[in-house]
């Protein structure tokens, strides 16, 4: 009853219990379906690159390591990856590209060692974009972009990487993404109600809510 439940909160059952549009397309992803949603979203508003990054993090686990010695240099270090978003998910997608960067020029490693990032977990994620992209292509998405006609999936690594291009033509606009990320956790949403002192925060479910203290926005007095 829970999931159905959370199906029609989403979008993607009618009343009557009919696959809507939405439905239609979460089911053909193997995949839980908020984090479906946020993927399809991505690829609709042109930024899938970075959707799948994260969409990667959510389903695996946060890269960042946390030394109980070390709690407040890795604070700082995901807050400058944050760059002033106030999102723990930008933070990943900004190390995970960084590390890429790193990577391709052989210095993958040093840049986790460096940054309290687990390679292991960023090597999962990246695993986990191509397997996203999998799935979007045996399920049709990337069907005549590009000039290419559906086949029913089994399209060539570069072909995919083409059509992954053309649907990330808005993937270094934050605010969309940030958007995006909203649509797709939904209903695992807070209200924030920004005090004289401190950030009030409540969700539907639960009520007042407290942020996790390994949180970017963890020590924030205001929040956007």
């Amino acid at each position: 009853q829970n999931a159905v439940e959370l199906l029609h909160t989403i979008g993607a059952l009618t009343e009557i219990e009919e696959l809507t549009p939405l439905g239609n397309h979460l089911a053909a992803l193997p995949v839980d379906p908020k984090i479906g949603k946020m993927i399809v979203m991505g690829a609709i508003f042109g930024c899938l690159d970075p959707i799948l990054t994260i969409a990667g993090g959510l389903s695996y686990r946060d890269p960042f390591v946390m030394p109980m010695d070390k709690k407040e240099v890795v604070d700082e270090i995901k807050r400058e990856f944050a760059a002033g978003t106030g999102s723990d998910h930008i933070a990943i997608l900004n190390a995970y590209n960084e590390w890429q960067k790193a990577r391709s020029h052989g210095h993958g490693r040093d840049f986790c060692w460096h940054n309290f990032l687990s390679e292991n977990t960023l090597e999962m994620i990246s695993d986990m974009r191509y397997q996203f992209l999998d799935i979007l292509d045996e399920a049709g998405f990337f069907e005549n972009i590009n000039g290419r006609g559906g086949d029913g999936g089994g399209s060539t690594r570069s072909a995919k990487h083409a059509a992954l291009r053309s649907l990330s033509q808005y993937g270094h606009n934050t605010e969309l993404i940030k958007a995006i990320i909203v649509a797709g956790t939904f209903p695992n949403v807070v209200a924030v109600q920004n005090g004289k002192r401190f950030a009030k925060l409540k969700t539907r479910e639960d009520g007042k809510v407290e942020l996790h203290p390994s949180s970017v926005n963890a020590k924030a007095s205001w929040m956007p």
